[in-house]
């Protein structure tokens, strides 16, 4: 058995303004979830590209620390050996002004003396300037 309206064209009307509200809901419903999911999707995107950007960073700064701290090595290895290399020069010199002082003035040796503790003196020198530009 069916149903009887009273007037049936405003049941019509109802069921259509009914319908119509469902699928505007509906509607509303799937945009909404839509604009959720791609809002998801470009958060997810920008978190990607913000976490290799900043694993770009480290990895930058770890080879800049890296780059620095070898930078810093070499700087006290060249200090150790510029150290050792005017101690070296320095006792040569000692060495060749106690030559020079013990050789005669007259003997042949004397000459040659003199002219290495100028060598070794010059040598110091210039290690002292070296020392004194690089600090």
């Amino acid at each position: 058995m069916k149903l009887q309206y009273s007037d049936p064209e405003a049941h019509e009307r109802w069921c259509d303004e009914a319908d119509y509200r469902r699928d505007e809901i509906r509607d509303n419903l799937w945009e909404e979830q839509q604009n959720k999911k791609d809002m998801n999707e470009r958060l997810i995107s920008d978190t990607e590209a913000s976490d290799r950007e900043m694993f770009t960073l480290l990895r930058t700064n770890d080879m800049e620390i890296q780059r620095l701290k070898a930078r810093e090595e070499m700087r006290n290895q060249n200090n150790a050996l510029m150290e050792y290399t005017y101690e070296f020069c320095k006792s040569e010199y000692q060495e060749a002004q106690v030559k020079l002082e013990e050789t005669d003035y007259n003997s042949p040796d004397w000459h040659l003396n003199n002219y290495m503790e100028g060598y070794h003196k010059g040598r110091l020198r210039m290690i002292e300037h070296l020392k004194a530009a690089i600090q």
